[in-house]
């Protein structure tokens, strides 16, 4: 501010504290002006990093999938409104896609990273590659086209169901950590290959594989877990999950992992969250209960007898609707035979899961069989259909797989229990 060629005279004392009064005015409205446009550009920064959030985790599982004999459930919570972790579930037809990955930092960039690689991931599965090409073909991409010192820590694996075999590459990622339940220990596994994008990879170590028996646990833990810091600046650690996983190793998924976040925030205290935390559980289910019948309606009290023992009376109602309907079907329409019918049953998180096999039979598909027409008058109704109907309304979920080789047939179906219904 300048004051220059007063009408009359020359300035004095008096112009001069004036002069200042007015500059002081300018200067607040000045301020005041640039901190209403830091606020703006502010106010814009926390919107695009909000419409951010919502975009990635649009690309996390939007539900768990369900697949017979499994409970798998994954969470993740960033340090900020976005964050460097990701983690995937999903059912593709390779098996079950299993993904842990964890960009350096946390933040909108680490976030843009991650979320590249699970698309690339999802892509390379969907165009039929196996574990190998998909590793190798996302990690030379993202090789190209990261900054130099931008690289993505990951765990990537396919479980196949039937098997129970999980084949598995980590880039960096560990430690990984397996509950296995007939023996209370745990088996351990180090990265097979680099971090993702660290450099462009020509071929990569044999896959590792690991077979998850009844009742063991996979569980992939980000290092915002091991590396939480308290107020003390001590660290929450490996060995503390550990022994939550072995303490609560039958409870479910979801459970199981609310705990460790719960244990590690009462670990923490007031301390700040300075790193995301991601947690992916993949569990099978227990040994099975399991019994052979023969294929005749006399079997039946016998059924009745067997899910009396494994289930309470209130599911137990349903589930033994269901097997007399399937198992009626195998004596009635399928082929003769002296090959006993299977039945096993496991309990799994909130209620049971039913596997019906039939070691000699015609396929036959009942999720693909049309719904009977319930609506229709009785006079023009077509005999047959209508106990597949209610078979299928009754379950929660339910799937079908044949063997041509083997003429072996195989229902599984779930049924939860009520709220509020004890054993």
């Amino acid at each position: 501010m300048q004051l220059l060629n007063k009408a009359s005279g020359v300035f004095d004392a008096a112009d001069e504290s004036l002069g200042r009064v007015l500059a002081a005015q300018c200067a607040v409205a000045l301020q005041r002006t640039l901190m209403m446009e830091e606020l703006i550009e502010g106010e814009k920064m926390r919107q695009q990093l909000e419409t951010a959030r919502v975009v990635q985790m649009s690309t996390l599982p939007a539900a768990m999938p369900e697949l017979a004999g499994y409970d798998v459930y994954g969470t993740f919570k960033p340090a900020d409104l976005t964050g460097g972790d990701t983690y995937d579930l999903a059912l593709i037809q390779q098996g079950l896609l299993i993904v842990l990955g964890d960009a350096t930092g946390h933040g909108i960039g680490p976030a843009l990273s991650v979320t590249q690689m699970q698309a690339m991931l999802r892509m390379a599965f969907r165009m039929g590659a196996n574990l190998e090409t998909a590793y190798l073909q996302v990690n030379n991409q993202l090789a190209e086209r990261l900054p130099a010192d931008r690289f993505i820590t990951a765990f990537i694996g396919l479980l196949d169901p039937a098997t129970h075999r999980l084949q598995f590459h980590s880039g960096g990622q560990a430690p990984i950590l397996c509950y296995k339940a007939v023996s209370g220990a745990f088996a351990d596994y180090k990265p097979t290959s680099f971090p993702l994008a660290a450099m462009p990879l020509e071929r990569l170590r044999p896959a590792i594989t690991l077979e998850l028996e009844p009742g063991d646990v996979l569980a992939l833990v980000s290092d915002g877990i091991f590396e939480y810091r308290n107020m003390e600046g001590a660290e929450f650690g490996e060995q503390r999950v550990r022994e939550l996983l072995a303490a609560h190793c039958r409870k479910p998924a979801v459970e199981l992992c609310a705990v460790l976040l719960d244990a590690v925030q009462s670990f923490a205290g007031d301390a700040p969250q300075e790193d995301d935390m991601t947690i992916v559980l993949v569990k099978r289910a227990g040994a099975a209960a399991t019994r052979s019948f023969r294929r005749s309606y006399d079997s039946l009290a016998e059924i009745f007898a067997f899910t009396a023992e494994t289930m309470n009376r209130e599911i137990a109602r349903t589930v033994d609707f269901v097997l007399e309907e399937l198992f009626t079907n195998v004596v009635k329409y399928g082929r003769p035979s002296d090959a006993p019918v299977r039945i096993a049953i496991v309990r799994i998180a909130g209620g049971v899961e039913v596997t019906l096999t039939d070691t000699d039979a015609e396929p036959f598909d009942l999720t693909r069989a049309p719904d009977a027409d319930v609506k229709l008058p009785l006079e023009k109704r077509r005999p047959g259909g209508l106990g597949i109907h209610l078979v299928r309304k009754l379950v929660d979920a339910i799937e079908y797989r044949y063997s041509a080789e083997e003429h072996m047939s195989r229902i599984t179906f779930r049924k939860m229990e009520s709220p509020d219904v004890d054993d």
